[in-house]
């Protein structure tokens, strides 16, 4: 193939590798910022954590964990009930237990949310509607 001087396509060294970038070993953070989570919170998501990681150590939902695998969405709901069950802390609200679980085998929360079982759609929305009044505007009380 014969090639003229500067051809735009076979000379083109764009995504080559040969960028050099500047060293930012050094780097401070602004004395100004503050940690808007306080320890008591970090501790206690810490802790809750901590519980649900145990408790998956133990079964076979533990890859997901360990690994990029996904889990399928229709296993969620098994997994879910799996952790639920055998979830005994009585001082972690609904809420942060679901976001945790969601967390833990990295799965969006709306597909998380669309799988498990309705029983647990309606704990966790009514204690939205507690804490948030989520509900105020609407006039039905069946929540499916």
């Amino acid at each position: 193939m014969n090639r003229r001087p500067g051809d735009k396509i076979l000379d083109n060294s764009y995504n080559s590798g040969t960028i050099e970038f500047e060293n930012y070993n050094n780097f401070a953070i602004d004395p100004a910022f503050k940690d808007t989570i306080d320890d008591y919170s970090k501790y206690h998501n810490y802790k809750l954590y901590e519980i649900l990681n145990n408790i998956i150590e133990n079964s076979k939902w533990k890859e997901y964990k360990t690994t990029n695998k996904k889990i399928s969405k229709f296993d969620i709901s098994e997994y879910f009930e799996y952790m639920r069950s055998n979830f005994k802390e009585t001082i972690y609200s609904e809420i942060e237990i679901f976001i945790t679980m969601a967390d833990i085998v990295n799965v969006n929360y709306k597909l998380f949310y669309d799988m498990i079982p309705n029983q647990y759609k309606a704990i966790l929305l009514k204690e939205l509607d507690k804490n948030y009044n989520i509900f105020k505007n609407i006039k039905s009380t069946k929540l499916f």
